[in-house]
């Protein structure tokens, strides 16, 4: 069942994203110019931009269905992606960054097709446990699980802890179910401390999150209520306008 919604402000997601912004300024990552614009940019953007709607490129925030973003959501922007339905738009990989808040997790989940190498440009040591996905689509709590790090394979127990220090990458392969616990917590940060606090790189296949993210639990991707308490400084994947 999923709990009744807490939702976030929209006052919340603008100053989220505007942090998220602030944080690359001052990062040594290339983001294209469009990663800054704001709600006015994009209400004068032409059909040349017609990518990054179809491809759903740019700000996306979640909180998975739990009705508690703070504590299990995400905020990320997608710089790259190719469309499940537009056959103009082939790309057949995607590039996102993933911003950190302090307390926040991902669900547990799994992909059947993506694969993906999540690159820590954080200055702390983070990780997730993992298992392999049964035939159920649930945890495999007998078969040790093959993991690279950094191009190093080596095997860990079912639900075992993989570590990825500062600028080390994982390889997630398919059938690989990762999260939550600390995969996307720093550590001694109090929980009203609730900022942007660094960014990972994910580099994969192609996002179809709606198709291709399982979840050991009843999830839904998108299923984050916003309340407009302000004006959209920022629009996100789902609210882009008609192009002109």
């Amino acid at each position: 069942m999923i709990p009744a919604h807490t939702s976030i402000k929209r006052s919340d997601v603008n100053r989220l994203i505007g942090e998220a912004m602030e944080l690359m300024r001052g990062s040594n990552y290339p983001v294209p110019s469009w990663f800054y614009w704001t709600k006015e940019d994009w209400d004068k953007a032409g059909k040349e931009y017609a990518e990054i709607p179809a491809a759903i490129m740019g700000w996306d925030i979640t909180d998975f269905g739990s009705g508690d973003f703070w504590n299990e959501g995400l905020l990320c922007f997608n710089i790259s992606n190719g469309s499940k339905t537009d056959e103009r738009y082939p790309k057949v990989f995607s590039i996102r960054i993933c911003f950190m808040i302090p307390g926040q997790i991902s669900p547990p989940h799994w992909h059947k097709s993506k694969m993906e190498e999540l690159i820590n440009y954080t200055d702390k040591t983070f990780g997730s446990h993992v298992w392999y996905a049964n035939q159920n689509g649930q945890r495999d709590r007998y078969n040790d699980v093959e993991v690279e790090v950094s191009g190093r394979r080596y095997k860990v127990k079912p639900g075992g802890f993989v570590e990825l220090k500062p600028h080390e990458s994982y390889t997630m392969y398919p059938g690989i179910i990762h999260g939550p616990d600390e995969s996307w917590t720093p550590a001694n940060v109090p929980e009203d401390q609730r900022h942007i606090c660094g960014f990972i790189i994910e580099i994969g296949s192609k996002i179809d999150d709606l198709n291709d993210n399982l979840y050991l639990d009843e999830q839904h991707r998108w299923a984050v209520n916003i309340i407009d308490d302000e004006a959209p400084k920022y629009y996100l994947v789902h609210e882009y306008p008609a192009l002109k």
